[in-house]
């Protein structure tokens, strides 16, 4: 099933804010908060058809964002 571009921005600009915010709570930096809420985003959009209205995609980009982050501290010890 094709993805409504239309539909997809519409959530885009709904929710882009609200993941930036939460990865600036979980990480501190802006950057690495602009990454992970644009990377949630993309992978989003990637499955929108599985995610997409009637289910819940703005939990599934929270927790797309929320497991990026938690491997990127796994990542960061590992290397450690």
């Amino acid at each position: 099933m094709p993805v409504d571009d239309h539909e997809f921005g519409a959530f885009f600009v709904s929710h882009y804010g609200r993941l930036y915010a939460l990865g600036v709570l979980l990480t501190g930096d802006r950057g690495q908060a602009e990454e992970l809420a644009q990377d949630a985003l993309v992978r989003t959009y990637r499955r929108w058809a599985l995610v997409g209205q009637p289910n819940d995609p703005a939990s599934f980009a929270r927790r797309v964002l929320i497991n990026r982050h938690r491997s990127l501290l796994r990542r960061g010890l590992v290397e450690a």
